[in-house]
């Protein structure tokens, strides 16, 4: 996880003002505009996989995140998972996800085929999303969730985590 947090909460979460977040080679966050102020934001995560994992890792740092719920489609996986990362809820309903109200945001690292219509739920459900590519597998949906994030006014945004790893700069230094 090279820069998620710069790409990913500046625009999928606006409303929490998290300023110039930075995430190193080892997952740990620094933040140079110290802020006490800051609103708390709770993250629901779909999916229980090794990205889940990195992901979780990157906003470990990070003292106004906290992961509070997981799901999966099995419980027992759901609840060892939450027990890892001591999240305080699980589900194996993502309905019952989606409609828990101490949830601010969601994030999607579930099979490609599923990321359209989990988004559009969450965003539907009053919650920001951030999804792993890819965000939609037709690029007609895109409109649909720009529509839908206009008529909720909450976000969604794409993790594109291959902006900086060292073969990358390399390719665009040539």
């Amino acid at each position: 996880p090279f820069l998620w947090i710069d790409v990913v909460w500046h625009r999928a979460l606006p409303d929490f003002d998290l300023y110039y977040m930075v995430v190193n080679g080892q997952g740990a966050v620094s933040c140079p505009k110290e802020d006490t102020s800051l609103k708390s934001i709770t993250i629901g995560s779909v999916g229980t996989s090794w990205i889940t994992e990195s992901f979780i890792s990157a906003i470990a740092g990070v003292k106004n995140l906290s992961l509070s719920a997981v799901y999966s489609r099995d419980s027992q996986k759901a609840k060892a998972f939450a027990e890892k990362h001591h999240a305080e809820k699980y589900y194996s309903d993502m309905e019952a996800m989606a409609q828990d109200p101490s949830i601010d945001a969601i994030y999607i690292a579930s099979p490609n085929f599923l990321h359209h219509t989990q988004t559009m739920q969450f965003l539907k459900a009053g919650k920001h999303v951030i999804c792993e590519k890819p965000l939609v597998l037709n690029p007609w949906n895109l409109d649909g969730l720009r529509y839908t994030e206009e008529q909720t006014g909450h976000r969604v945004n794409n993790i594109l985590q291959l902006r900086l790893p060292p073969s990358i700069i390399a390719l665009k230094e040539t």
